[in-house]
């Protein structure tokens, strides 16, 4: 199998030393676009998108261009190992996409590495995709670099981390990108960030909040001990279930909110688009209680590995500093009360998502 002729001489040797002895095999004829991607890459018409196998409930990511693709796959396969006795890499296991090898697409000779579906158990899931850590940017990224990350998210220091998309169901479904996201400052982004994402339910909220705040509980203390990797760009992929849709009625039914309807800023003032309201009313909302079982399923793991390096003996500060905010503002979804209301004005241009 020869590789595509957009991939350079030397990126070829890396992938070949990357392979090892492993064969890709080519990707499966079902393939189709994967349904539940709302942040990263693909996500926003890149050329390659991400795919999905439902027979076998594993989802295809495009390598990267170099160095970013061979960097995740290392990661992966080092991680899963057959071979590997490492506690703290088996432990990593527990708080990432399952690795399933590499594939290619015979037509076009693109490259891919396999993973498992996070979400294939999730009837109509809830997403919330969270860059992790207070920074961006690997050591060695060049200053124009620097600067482009930095100016993404002008809060990102300040809170660790930067929600860059949501999708709640909620009779509609509701996308939220980036720049919405962008448009978080640290006194907006429980209400409209955090609170919102658990849903319209107040008690489920609650509940919801207790089992996403157990899971990076348990995601911290593997960091906390960890001194093997530094993560930067990598992202948090939380989702939950909607098993009944049409009851829930506690949001606009607004479908989307994307760069072309945003005129939002990034000032310290104003947190949120003028022509946004996402405030919180007392009382409960239409959701009846009955609408969701007290047996939970929720998804929160660890996903895009292409700027990590290694560690000497030294903690990955970055993203704990990020681990802990969204801890403590978890912990304060446990006990809220109250339920999000969101209104958006009636001459706002959305698109539907």
């Amino acid at each position: 199998m020869e590789l595509s002729n957009e991939v350079n001489q030397f990126e070829k040797q890396e992938i070949e030393h990357v392979l090892k002895s492993t064969v890709p095999a080519p990707l499966d004829a079902e393939t189709t676009d994967y349904p539940n991607q709302i942040g990263g890459h693909g996500a926003s018409g890149n050329k390659w998108k991400i795919l999905q196998s439902q027979t076998r409930h594993v989802v295809y990511k495009a390598l990267q261009r170099f160095p970013k693709g061979v960097h995740e796959v290392e990661l992966y396969e080092r991680v899963f190992d057959p071979n590997c006795d490492d506690e703290v890499l088996l432990e990593l296991r527990n708080f990432i996409p399952h690795y399933q090898g590499l594939f290619y697409e015979p037509k076009t000779n693109v490259h891919y590495f396999g993973m498992s579906d996070l979400l294939s158990h999730l009837a109509h899931p809830s997403i919330c995709d969270i860059k992790i850590g207070r920074v961006s940017y690997s050591p060695n990224s060049s200053p124009n670099k620097v600067h482009s990350e930095k100016t993404k998210y002008v809060w990102q220091k300040d809170l660790g981390f930067f929600i860059t998309a949501m999708r709640i169901f909620d009779g509609k479904v509701i996308n939220l990108d980036r720049n919405y996201g962008r448009a978080l400052s640290p006194t907006s982004v429980y209400d409209s960030g955090i609170r919102l994402f658990l849903g319209p339910n107040p008690e489920r909220a609650r509940r919801l909040a207790g089992l996403f705040c157990a899971r990076l509980k348990q995601l911290t203390d593997w960091f906390e001990k960890q001194r093997h990797f530094a993560f930067f760009a990598s992202s948090l992929l939380l989702a939950y279930a909607n098993p009944d849709v049409s009851s829930l009625s506690g949001l606009s039914t607004v479908d989307s909110w994307t760069e072309s309807s945003s005129t939002a800023t990034t000032s310290a003032d104003s947190g949120i688009d003028s022509d946004i309201h996402i405030g919180r009313s007392p009382g409960t909302s239409d959701c009846s209680s009955n609408s969701h079982t007290e047996n939970e399923s929720i998804v929160a793991y660890l996903i895009d590995f292409t700027r990590w390096c290694e560690l000497s003996n030294d903690r990955d500060d970055n993203v704990l500093y990020g681990l802990y905010k969204l801890v403590d503002l978890f912990e304060r979804a446990t006990t809220d009360e109250i339920s999000p209301r969101w209104s958006i004005s009636p001459d706002r241009i959305l698109v539907r998502g």
